[in-house]
Formats: C-alpha cells, sequence, structure tokens
C-alpha cells in the first residue's frame, strides 16, 4: 500500500513525504478463549517504514528595496540603478522544486514537475540531477577539503547586530561580534536568548540515493509576476513514486509588500511604508 504523508504546509513551501505504510493492531477478544492460529496479516499492510521520498515546493515573493538580489538571481542593471536611487525593485516571485528519494534510478536519472498552466512557466520543469566531481557511495554527503591548517588566518572583523524599529538603537545594541577575538575562551555570544526554535530542512545533494532540483543548469524560467500556483501539480520520475496534489488559493504566492518612501525622518533617516498583507 502507498499513501502520501503531508508533513507540513504554509504559505510559503509545501512539503510531502511519499511511501508512508500504516501498521496493524492486535486486538484480544474479552474473556477466556480457546487458542487459536495467529491471524494472517492483511494485504498492503505492515510495519511502519520511513517515506521513499520527500518533495518540497518553496515559493517565495520578495519586494522593496534590493529584492532581486533576495532571490538569488543576478540583479539587472535597472535594478542596480533604482537601489542607488533609493528607489524600490519590482516584486520578484521565485520557486524551487527539491525532491530526495531512497531509491536508486534502473538508468540515468529522470524527474519532472508538471505544473497548472496559471504559474505560466511551461508545461514540464524538469528535476536535474547533480552530477558528483568526486566518486563515492551514493547518498553519502560529500566531503570537503579542509586545507592546510598552517595557513588559516583569525578574519579580523566585527559584526554588529541591531533590531527593532525607530531612528535610534534600542538599550543594549548593537550586539558586536568581534571574529578577531572568538576561540574557546571567548565563544559565540548567545544570539537566541533562550528561544529554541526547530525548523524543518529541504532536501539537499549528496543526503540521499537520488536528487533533483529546478531551476538548475538546463531550465531556469522567470515566474512571471502574475504566476500562480493554484491549480493540479503532479511529479512523475524513475526514482519515485508519482506525487499528486492540488493547491489552494491560501497557499498560493504571498502578495507584494507595496513598499513606499514615506520621506525623511527628522534625524535625517528614511521611513518606509507599505500596505496591510491580505
Amino acid at each position: 500500500m502507498r499513501a502520501v504523508r503531508i508533513l507540513g504546509v504554509c504559505a510559503v513551501a509545501v512539503v510531502f513525504s511519499v511511501g508512508g505504510v500504516a501498521t496493524a493492531q492486535k486486538r484480544r477478544a474479552p474473556g477466556p478463549a480457546p487458542a487459536a492460529p495467529p491471524a494472517r496479516p492483511q494485504p498492503g499492510v505492515g510495519p511502519i517504514t520511513g517515506p521513499v521520498a520527500d518533495y518540497w515546493v518553496s515559493a517565495a515573493t520578495t519586494s522593496g528595496f534590493g529584492s532581486q538580489l533576495m532571490t538569488g538571481k543576478r540583479p539587472s542593471m535597472g535594478s542596480l540603478l533604482n537601489m542607488a536611487a533609493g528607489q524600490a525593485s519590482a516584486p520578484q516571485r521565485s520557486l524551487t522544486l527539491q525532491l530526495s528519494s531512497s531509491q536508486a534510478p534502473s538508468g540515468p536519472p529522470e524527474a519532472a514537475h508538471a505544473p497548472p498552466p496559471a504559474l505560466g512557466v511551461g508545461a514540464s520543469l524538469p528535476l536535474l540531477s547533480p552530477v558528483s566531481d568526486k566518486p563515492g557511495k551514493p547518498g553519502a554527503p560529500r566531503e570537503t577539503d579542509p586545507g592546510d591548517p598552517s595557513t588559516y588566518q583569525r578574519p579580523k572583523a566585527k559584526l554588529m547586530i541591531y533590531w527593532g524599529c525607530g531612528e535610534h538603537a534600542g538599550p543594549g545594541q548593537p550586539l558586536v561580534i568581534d571574529f578577531s577575538t572568538l576561540g574557546p575562551g571567548s565563544p559565540l555570544p548567545d544570539l537566541g536568548g533562550g528561544v529554541q526554535v526547530r525548523s524543518e530542512r529541504p532536501p539537499v545533494f549528496g543526503t540521499s540515493v537520488s536528487y533533483g532540483h529546478w531551476p538548475n543548469e538546463r531550465t531556469r524560467v522567470n515566474v512571471p509576476a502574475t504566476g500562480s500556483l493554484v491549480g493540479a501539480h503532479s511529479v512523475h520520475g524513475d526514482y519515485s513514486p508519482d506525487i499528486a496534489f492540488e493547491v489552494t488559493p491560501d497557499l498560493d504566492f504571498m502578495p507584494p509588500l507595496n513598499v513606499q518612501d514615506a520621506g525623511p525622518t527628522p534625524a535625517g533617516g528614511k521611513r518606509l511604508s507599505w500596505s496591510p498583507l491580505q
């Protein structure tokens, strides 16, 4: 039996695990009863196993000053000129697809995502599998060369962290991290304030037997400003079960922030305003 289990759904990411199997519980009849042979397992029922495949659909809307830099794309000359002039860039919509599987393909790995026509990126988005430059066991994390320890030089830099809003920094700010003094006797300061946040991590290349992602060097299509995720989606590949799901309007791209310059502050800063998000 094959089941689809939704791990998490939010406004910017939809996560699926495919291949989970349910388990059966044994019950005993009340009162004494003669011994009976053990019941035969029902078809399609067995012990719980891990998901065969994990699939992440991450959708983001960036807007405001320098929004094109946050999409990971190379900014256009017009965007750079707008930032230099203090003007906001046009809103950008971006999409990232990541598929990992515990199954190996019988031949060259192939997988593709079929989006709805409303997305405006074509009928099929190929999930390309990267090729490792070093031979190794499939699914094993890739090793990196740490370099020669004798050539290491401690960085000489300071990181100053501010938070909150207003013309002036609040008490206790900035938090200064001096990289030249970090070490066993001077650990990194507590940045979390005792708050522990657990976040899910998307699949990455080298941590599973098979992996594919989009965009990639084969295809890199920009999502139009009017593109929508609403509709039927399907994923088909030779190393994972087929995946089919529907995206509802409440899980579509978030609207842009529409940041506007509201004039200077008395201290010479810049005041920003934006419309409420729906």
